[in-house]
């Protein structure tokens, strides 16, 4: 099985997604046995308790298979089916004492913070024309009458324009803070936060499927020191910029290069056969010698594969630097 970059870079906001689907779904559980259920039950109508329940017991009955199966998709659009059940069921009855239209007003918040936009506006435009199919077809089964949903429509249509502007502002500061945080300002490299959490969901993912595996590689440029030291700091940077590009260019597009900190990279190569980047590891080492030869620069690298060699973030990054730092030894002498 094949794993890749591109599947490894994460959703920055999908892990508060998951705790938004937490808290709406305890909300709506509280909300449909203490305002639906049990009013319900205490007037005699047995029927809506008993929908109001089972709704409540499948939003968390969702979660619960959410926490086996680790589809946020499947988790976000089962829980939209649920709500938009609820509350057509509401206009149609009225709730508890006509009082149930007042909860379709929180619809549209709800489903800007479960799902992208393109599925909001087909569970939003599906709610409206669910309600509208079924007031054409029986006007006389609904609680409200023509004027009040007329009304409330309107109100939950300028409540729907107003969530998706503030969700517009929202992610794109999202996306722009996210793109700062994964990358590196000064090699445009990944960053070291974006690789550690990458290492940690290849780890996961290693130890959910034995089939898949990746190497850890750990990169030092030997004796960069000195270029900040004779050539001063904006030469070493220049230097590290041309050396960040040579490493990108050593690896393939699905390969997670990063900029460790320093002088120090990491690369998280998936599904890669060792020889090959060994081999690839030794032209880098001479292609980084020979462009950078002015400044006696050198790479040195450890190796760690990957579930062979640990499956704890920590140990195969110990493990490389260490074999990295024997070979920037063996360098020097």
């Amino acid at each position: 099985m094949i794993l890749s970059g591109v599947d490894m870079i994460p959703d920055v906001l999908t892990k508060y997604k998951e705790r938004f689907v937490y808290v709406y779904t305890v909300t709506g559980f509280v909300a449909l046995v203490v305002f639906g259920a049990v009013p319900h039950l205490s007037s005699s109508n047995k029927v809506l308790a008993f929908l109001e329940l089972s709704i409540a017991s499948a939003l968390l009955l969702n979660v619960v298979l959410y926490r086996k199966h680790r589809n946020y998709t499947l988790l976000s659009n089962v829980a939209h089916l649920l709500i938009l059940l609820t509350f057509v069921m509401l206009i149609v009855t009225g709730g508890y004492k006509g009082t149930g239209i007042f909860w379709t007003f929180t619809y549209p918040l709800l489903s800007f913070f479960l799902n992208s936009k393109r599925e909001v506006f087909f569970w939003n435009i599906t709610f409206v024309l669910t309600v509208a199919l079924l007031y054409l077809w029986d006007p006389d089964a609904f609680y409200y009458d023509f004027i009040t949903l007329r009304q409330a429509f309107g109100a939950y249509a300028a409540i729907f324009v107003l969530a998706y502007a503030y969700n517009s502002v929202v992610s794109n500061l999202v996306k722009a803070l996210a793109q700062k945080a994964a990358f590196d300002p000064l090699t445009g490299l990944y960053s070291r936060s974006f690789l550690l959490e990458n290492l940690e969901k290849a780890i996961e993912r290693v130890k959910r499927d034995n089939e898949k595996t990746f190497l850890l590689i750990y990169l030092d440029l030997d004796n960069f020191k000195r270029v900040n030291d004779r050539f001063g700091h904006s030469v070493g940077d220049e230097v590290l910029r041309r050396a960040a590009d040579r490493i990108r260019k050593s690896f393939r597009k699905g390969d997670v290069v990063a900029r460790f900190g320093g002088d120090e990279f990491m690369v998280i190569a998936y599904n890669a056969d060792r020889d090959g980047v060994e081999r690839r590891l030794v032209d880098l080492k001479e292609r980084v010698e020979k462009e950078l030869r002015t400044y006696g620069i050198s790479v040195s690298w450890g190796i760690v594969q990957i579930p062979d060699e640990g499956l704890e973030a920590g140990d195969p990054i110990r493990k490389a630097h260490s074999r990295m730092y024997r070979m920037k030894s063996a360098n020097r002498s």
